[in-house]
């Protein structure tokens, strides 16, 4: 038995099926899974091949598509038995798996091919041996044995791992191998046949993968049906490998190898490299490693490689960061397609780690001979979001202070970072090498010497790196230090003015540099001083005059700038002609030390000769800014801080309000024109009037302002804020944008005028207002910095917070408060509070930008009407009536008339009474409602209207008022008699009485509306009575009325006809809740028709459609008709009457049935139904069928006897299966008549008709209808014939039956 059938033996021996499955469909997995790119297969073959060359020669390998098969042959050594049986399993079998020294070590390389194809043969040396998935296929159908349990019928599902089970084969096809010592034939798909030749040929395309695995040349060719599609090749020479595609150079590698770079693996760092679960054997035991480098050569200079990723020989698909610009191997741990790297494997971490160092030795070996090595050089970090990232990024760090890789300009020797300048604008060539490097020694506290310096033309790494870069941001630094300016002389100040000429000139960022150089002190005076351009001046004719404080360019100098042409230069850096404003802004505005109180009025009269001259405007706001004036007071203060006095004819008089020392001194007037000295203090930033102006003010908030308590923490945490935490920064205080005249301002006269007039103005939203700090002293940081550091908070307005919270406003009450404790001055406040509560005093209303920023009350709450009734009654000398009348409906119309809050204050205060003006408490005083009772003690309720009457008297009870109302009073009645006549026409008018509900509760809906008003008339009694009698107390007050109404009982006197009845609207009205309806409710109690009703109703525009819709088809014109004498059909036939009848009788008892009747004993009579039961208590029913809406609902004498019997029940089928009981009322509602009907032969029988009308007599408006005769005109020739009580029955055609 050979080797190959052995092996087979051992990997076929599976004595269960669904193991032998498990492990197939493991392999599957992993052959499909290991990569993305399914051509990478030919890289994991390439890899065999590598590590099986052990000759010296040339390794070639040959990829040809051939009969249907991909053939991959190369000349490295023939398998061995050992690696045929590593690449029959999975993990730890062969010789790589021991071989650090070998690129493989998983043992799943080979099994890549797996994913592409199910066939797979391989040749080496005298063995041929294939994988094949089709030759199990029938396996388990052949071996299957009982101890497996039944035989399924469909085995397809059970396979053998045939991926690792090698069968002794032949090739599949003669094909020239070309003395290959391994060929594998690999079965590809037709239909896939093209796409992995487009993919093979394009993954050759880059000849990158081929550097970095051992052999130093390799050739490899790629051939489809005898084409040779592409070769690629690898010549390896002095440490440079040259790549070359289809025989043309592609690119040149300089490689760099150390194979055995000590790990120095610390205990910790050995621990976890044997624990992590990817680190393989063979490298948990290592003392070193391979690493590599390559780096592209194009035409003898360095280049950046592009798209850079890491290899493990082979490219994976990772990159470090946004990639090295140099390309990277080693034997790093990948996932299981070599393609990401494993990021938390700490074997990983320890390679990264030695890349910085072993990179910048290299890196030392050719800087010297490679001027744009700078290139190639990493970044410092790339970032570190992983902990690759963040090893290399520390290892960077420990090799950039440890390795010397920067070749000095001069004596050829190395530098590290921390020892080397780089003078990128070469200004050592002018400043001198050894002044160069004092100043940088002595400014940057570093320790340079003259081999410092090396040349590179880009310094953005090294600066990244930590070099000392010397660039144009430095001028400044350099030119702003004494050691380095003293020695300017003519000479040196003209070579200095050379090279910056140069320097701005050649420069990509000319403006930069020049805004730079106009603040570098590089320019001599003619005092020998060194200044900033833009405070010299070129000399002029008036400079000869006025030069004591002047900086003039020195002559020489001057010369030298006049022999270049220089002067647009210079006056590009700021530099100008000497003039009269020149002289006032350097001399003065410059430098206010300067004016001094009494020198004051002679430099206005400078600023006076400037604007005449119209020069003043030539000098830079910023500095008339600094300009500083006499006070009325003798004191010395910026323009912006002063107002015009009276002496100038401000536009508003503040002088006379204020003895504050603001305002400009009348000295100035003694020189000049007043007018145009009021033009000039304005145009410098006085003000005539209340303006916003920004002050300066030295220490913190609450020192300048006066804070409220509650609001001192809410500025304190704003300065806390904006304070800088760093020790030598320093607060100094304010600039607080705001109105002078009233900041701490308490008179409230002087207030009031000042805010008629700023409320005058526009908000201005824009708040300069901010916190100001400084570095060192002030002193110092002024002469730097020109000013203090300004900061602000985000979304917080300084002035808005003075407005809010600690300025003063004047009141009606003679005293200035804050706004929140200030009304707003509406009318309705003003006429309200008068001067017993603080309203703004000020005469115009303010519009809202500046209401909606100052809190002040808009509106007066319950306490504040309080207050203001106990400070009224008070002052009981003034007449305050009509105010407190006002007050009392202001408290209603905001509904606290019931709050208990009123209850409590009533205990204690007093009100007023409508006797003679005096107070009360309200418990000695009392208010009748009830016309005609003697009223004493009366409580004062001012004029009312029945809208706010009842408002008005629930404020005098919460008082404490005793309030009499009907409610309260004693009634007596004479001959009380019950009456249903007016309840019986309320319900049958409900609908229209609704629509005036609605109509006063907007609030509730039509049905909601209705059921209370039903509700409340049914559960009323009617009392008709003689005589009523009211008293209340034991007063003996007595007096009589005509309604009266208590506890659902209402009482009248009067006739119910239309011209007795308009005494009870009245009280109906209120009774119903319908107050103020009283004519359209008597429309309601006497129209006759209820059309009527709704046309009145319709005509007073109100809303009747609800009555409309509910209008229900039981509505007819004839209205509802009452039967005498049997049933009558309305056209309908007789069996469809008992049809339907039945139908609604068994609607009924269902529902009855279900809501708990017991209907088991039922005996009915067409519609009449006794016998329902509940509880013992009888139910007589009557049930009417209505399906048929065309037709009139008709009741028979029967069913109304019936129907008033006790608890007896009226039900309708509606229709659909619907059915419903109805009220007695509901017949009659929407009508006023009803309609008796019976048989006219009831006429001739008897006395029937005098016995019917005997009763009926008892009926109002009673009437036989007999609109069909048509008498003949000549019938009173015989009288005799028509005798009336003889009812002719034998002149009759009527057919008489008798009585049932």
């Amino acid at each position: 038995m050979s080797f190959i059938q052995d092996l087979y033996k051992k990997r076929s021996n599976y004595s269960d099926p669904d193991q032998a499955t498990m492990q197939e469909n493991s392999l599957e997995k992993l052959s499909s899974g290991i990569y993305t790119e399914g051509e990478r297969f030919v890289f994991e073959l390439l890899q065999n091949a590598v590590d099986a060359h052990r000759a010296t020669d040339c390794l070639n390998v040959s990829i040809c598509i051939q009969e249907g098969y991909l053939i991959f042959m190369h000349n490295g050594d023939a398998f061995t038995n050992e690696d045929i049986e590593g690449i029959c399993f999975v993990g730890r079998k062969g010789e790589k798996v021991r071989n650090a020294k070998k690129i493989g070590y998983k043992g799943i390389g080979f099994k890549s091919v797996f994913g592409i194809s199910s066939k797979v043969f391989v040749h080496t040396g005298n063995q041929c041996f294939r994988f094949d998935k089709d030759y199990w296929r029938s396996y388990w159908n052949e071996n299957w044995s009982s101890s497996f349990g039944p035989k399924p019928t469909d085995l397809s599902e059970y396979t053998m791992p045939w991926q690792v089970i090698p069968i002794d084969s032949e090739v599949p096809f003669s094909f020239d191998e070309k003395n290959a010592n391994v060929a594998t034939y690999i079965a590809i798909d037709p239909e896939d046949e093209q796409k992995l030749a487009d993919s093979i040929k394009g993954l050759m395309q880059s000849c990158r993968f081929l550097i970095f695995l051992k052999d130093n040349n390799i050739k490899m060719s790629f051939e489809h049906h005898g084409n040779t599609l592409c070769t690629i090749e690898k010549r390896t020479l002095n440490n440079e490998v040259v790549l070359y595609l289809n025989g043309t150079e592609d690119s040149r590698w300089m490689v760099y190898q150390n194979p055995e770079v000590p790990l120095n693996l610390t205990e910790e760092q050995k621990r976890r490299i044997e624990k992590h679960k990817s680190t393989p054997d063979k490298l948990k035991n290592a003392v070193s490693f391979d690493l590599s480098f390559a780096i592209a050569v194009e035409d003898g200079k360095l280049k950046k490689a592009e798209d850079a990723v890491l290899y493990t020989y082979l490219p994976t698909s990772y990159s470090f960061g946004d990639g090295f610009p140099f390309l990277v191997n080693a034997n790093f741990i990948t996932d299981e397609g070599r393609q990401h790297l494993d990021v938390d494997a700490e074997w990983n971490k320890v390679l990264i780690s030695k890349i910085p160092e072993e990179y910048l030795k290299w890196i030392a070996s050719f800087s010297k001979n490679h001027s744009n090595y700078y290139e190639v050089l990493p970044q410092k970090s790339y970032g570190s979001i992983n902990d690759l990232l963040k090893t290399y990024e520390e290892a960077m760090k420990n090799a950039l202070a440890k390795i010397a890789f920067i070749p000095s300009r001069v004596n050829n020797c190395l530098l590290k970072v921390n020892e080397a300048i780089n003078d990128s604008i070469d200004f050592a060539s002018v400043a001198g090498n050894s002044a160069f490097i004092a100043h940088i020694n002595k400014e940057y506290s570093k320790q340079f010497i003259l081999n410092s310096f090396f040349d590179c033309d880009d310094c953005q790494k090294f600066e990244e790196y930590g070099v000392f870069c010397f660039n144009e941001s430095k001028l400044k630094s350099y030119f702003d230090d004494n050691d380095s300016i003293e020695v300017i002389n003519p000479k040196k100040c003209k070579d200095i003015i050379d090279y910056l000429v140069r320097l701005s000139e050649n420069s990509e960022s000319k403006d930069r540099i020049m805004s730079i150089l106009r603040d570098c002190k590089f320019l001599l005076c003619e005092d020998n001083t060194v200044k900033e351009p833009s405070l010299c001046y070129f000399p002029t004719e008036y400079s000869s005059e006025n030069n004591s404080y002047v900086p003039l360019i020195h002559s020489t100098v001057f010369l030298h700038i006049k022999s270049k042409k220089l002067f647009d230069w210079f006056k590009n850096l700021g530099v100008e002609n000497m003039s009269l404003s020149n002289y006032l802004c350097d001399v003065y505005c410059k430098q206010n030390y300067n004016i001094k109180i009494d020198n004051a009025i002679d430099v206005g009269k400078i600023v006076y000769d400037a604007f005449m001259k119209e020069t003043l405007d030539d000098i830079p706001e910023r500095f008339l800014k600094q300009l500083k004036f006499l006070s009325t007071k003798n004191n010395l203060f910026y323009a912006d801080e002063l107002y015009i006095s009276h002496t100038y004819h401000p536009n508003f008089e503040l002088e006379g309000l204020m003895d504050n020392d603001m305002f400009v001194s009348e000295k100035y007037a003694e020189y000049g024109d007043i007018n145009i000295w009021k033009s000039i203090f304005l145009r410098l930033g006085m003000s005539e009037s209340v303006n916003l102006k920004t002050r300066r003010y030295k220490g913190k908030f609450t020192d300048i302002v006066s804070v409220p308590e509650n609001y001192k923490s809410e500025i304190i945490a704003i300065e806390t804020s904006l304070k800088d935490p760093n020790c030598y920064i320093n607060m100094y205080g304010y600039n607080i944008e705001y109105y002078p005249a009233i900041l701490n301002c308490t008179d409230n006269v002087i207030l009031a005028k000042l805010f008629n007039e700023i409320f005058n103005k526009e908000y201005q939203t824009e708040d300069s207002s901010c916190y100001l700090d400084y570095r060192w002293s002030v002193e110092e940081h002024l002469r730097f910095r020109g000013d203090f550091w300004k900061h602000r908070k985000d979304g917080f307005s300084f002035r808005e917070f003075l407005l809010k919270y600690c300025q003063l406003y004047p009141t009606t009450t003679g005293e200035a408060r804050y706004s929140n404790e200030t009304f707003l001055n509406t009318n309705i406040n003003i006429s309200l509070c008068g001067e017993y509560l603080p309203v703004l005093s000020i005469t115009n209303q303010i519009n809202e930008d500046w209401i909606s920023r100052i809190p002040f009350k808009r509106d007066l709450l319950l306490e504040d009407f309080l207050s203001l009734l106990s400070k009224i009654a008070d002052d009981s000398e003034t007449d305050n009536s009509e105010r407190i009348s006002n007050i009392y409906k202001r408290i209603v119309e905001l509904e606290y008339q019931d709050s208990p809050i009123i209850k409590e204050w009533g205990k204690y205060h007093k009100i007023l009474s409508a006797d003679k003006g005096q107070y009360l408490m309200p418990e000695d005083l009392s208010y009748i409602t009830v016309e005609g009772f003697k009223d004493t003690n009366k409580a004062y309720i001012g004029k009312h209207d029945k809208s706010n009457r009842e408002g008005l008297l629930q404020l005098l009870k919460t008082f404490g008022v005793r309030i009499i109302t009907e409610d309260n009073v004693k009634p007596t009645f004479d001959e009380a008699i019950p009456n249903t006549e007016i309840s019986t026409r309320l319900l049958c008018t409900l609908p229209a009485l609704t629509v005036l509900a609605c109509d006063c509760n907007e609030r509730k809906s039509y049905q909601e509306c209705k059921e209370i008003l039903q509700k409340k008339i049914e559960n009323t009694k009617f009392y008709q009575c003689k005589k009523i009698h009211l008293a209340y107390d034991d007063s003996g007050d007595t007096i009589s009325k005509i309604t009266f109404a208590q506890e659902g009982k209402f009482y009248f006197t009067r006739e119910l006809r239309p011209a007795k009845i308009e005494p009870l609207l009245h009280p109906l009205c209120s009774y119903l809740g319908i107050r103020g309806k009283e004519r359209e409710l008597f429309v309601i109690m006497t129209e006759p028709e209820f059309s009527g009703i709704i046309e009145y109703l319709e005509d007073k525009e109100y809303d009747v459609d609800d009555i409309k819709s509910e209008m229900h088809p039981i509505i007819t014109s004839g209205g509802s008709v009452v039967s005498v004498g049997g049933q009558i059909g309305g056209g309908i036939d007789k069996a469809k009457q008992i049809a339907d009848s039945n139908e609604a009788k068994a609607l009924v008892l269902a529902k009855l049935e279900k809501e708990g009747f017991d209907v088991s004993d039922v005996d009915s009579d067409w519609s009449v139904i006794k016998g329902v039961t509940r509880d013992g208590i009888a139910y007589p029913l009557v049930v009417k069928s209505c399906k048929n809406w065309d037709h009139k609902l008709f009741l028979n004498p029967d069913e109304w006897r019936q129907l008033f019997k006790p608890n007896s029940m009226l039900w309708l089928h509606l229709g659909n299966s619907v059915v419903a009981p109805i009220k007695a009322y509901e017949l009659f509602t929407y009508q006023d008549k009803l309609s008796l009907t019976f048989d006219t032969v009831n006429l001739m029988m008897d006395d029937r008709i005098n016995k019917i009308m005997e009763v009926m007599r008892y009926f109002n408006n009673v009437h036989l209808d007999v609109a069909t005769l048509n008498p003949d005109q000549h019938r009173a020739e015989h009288l005799e014939e028509y005798l009336f009580d003889a009812n002719n029955a034998d002149n009759s055609d009527l057919s008489i039956s008798p009585i049932d």
